[in-house]
């Protein structure tokens, strides 16, 4: 299974690929007041640079909390 985990519920910002429960790849920034701008060209990049395809994802996990 191939996920997808976003992370924005902080200043920090984390995007991460997942299999199988292994983690394959992740980035993550400081950006304060940022995530908006900044998230889909972290998503596009760590995609890319795992090779994965859009298609090939199970998931996308994303953090609800807090506020």
């Amino acid at each position: 299974m191939k996920l997808l985990a976003l992370e924005t519920a902080t200043e920090w910002c984390s995007v991460a690929l997942i299999r199988d429960r292994d983690l394959e790849r992740c980035r993550e920034e400081f950006l304060p007041r940022e995530h908006a701008r900044k998230l889909p060209g972290m998503v596009q990049s760590l995609v890319r640079a795992e090779g994965w395809h859009w298609e090939d994802l199970d998931g996308i996990a994303v953090s609800i909390g807090p506020g």
